[in-house]
């Protein structure tokens, strides 16, 4: 694991809550504060259908995200996974675009690790959590931690 450890251990840096509610983004629901970050970063989140993270630049040649998820209400055909692509550009921003694959998160409340890369010092990258239940009845939680890989 690259920031988190098995018994939820996180590297240093700040915490912010990606919720597609949360009171300190001035942002549209659906999304958080678009303010870049510098990495390392912890976060947590609740998706109920699909959610960008902040932006952030990497300083390094690849991205690395420890994750744990579980769901928390509802059911729905595929709510036992998470999909986590990562983005080149800003949150909704019509020049993004994807680096590496999707990867599937098991929705276990288990610590999972995957990098992307390549990474460059400079530009902007986000997280996107897809929780694709088909009805948007079911709820997911995550807590994380990004880093350099």
């Amino acid at each position: 694991m690259h920031g988190a450890t098995s018994s939820g251990t996180v590297q240093a840096g700040p915490t912010y809550d990606f919720t597609s509610n949360a009171s300190t983004s001035p942002a549209a629901a659906g999304s958080v504060t678009p303010f870049v970050s510098a990495l390392p970063f912890n976060f947590y989140f609740d998706v109920g259908y699909g959610l960008a993270s902040r932006g952030f630049n990497s300083g390094t040649g690849r991205v690395c995200l420890d994750l744990k998820v579980y769901k928390t209400s509802g059911s729905g055909p595929t709510d036992g996974e998470l999909d986590v692509s990562f983005w080149h550009g800003t949150p909704f921003g019509i020049t993004s675009w994807t680096i590496g694959p999707t990867v599937a998160w098991a929705v276990n409340n288990t610590w999972q690790s995957w990098c992307w890369q390549p990474t460059s010092n400079g530009p902007t990258y986000y997280f996107q959590f897809d929780y694709a239940t088909g009805n948007g009845n079911a709820w997911a939680h995550g807590d994380g931690t990004a880093s350099p890989g």
